[in-house]
């Protein structure tokens, strides 16, 4: 999963998993800084519940958005995801974290 490829800092593995518009966005290298930051914040993903999910979809795309609550080794936080089907697979459009 996205986490763990983080937490491996199997970077490369972990931002293909996110959707091409995110990938345009933040080049990899911005994107590996962010990451980083959060994780000097947080620490370590350990787990995380979700809390709510839902749906929308029409003939041209699908989209999941997700709450969870995370727990990280220096602490806890609210992940906000938006995902994407494309091609039959999911990719992450958007991850926000929050109350940390």
């Amino acid at each position: 999963t996205y986490l763990n490829a983080v937490n491996a800092e199997d970077y490369e593995r972990a931002y293909a998993l996110l959707d091409p518009e995110w990938q345009a966005a933040q080049p990899l290298d911005e994107w590996i800084a962010f990451e980083q930051s959060i994780r000097a914040d947080l620490g370590r993903f350990e787990e995380m519940t979700m809390q709510s999910v839902n749906f929308s979809s029409d003939v041209n795309e699908s989209i999941a958005s997700a709450e969870y609550r995370g727990r990280f080794s220096l602490g806890e936080c609210t992940l906000s995801a938006r995902y994407r089907q494309t091609g039959g697979e999911w990719r992450l459009v958007e991850l926000n974290y929050s109350d940390y």
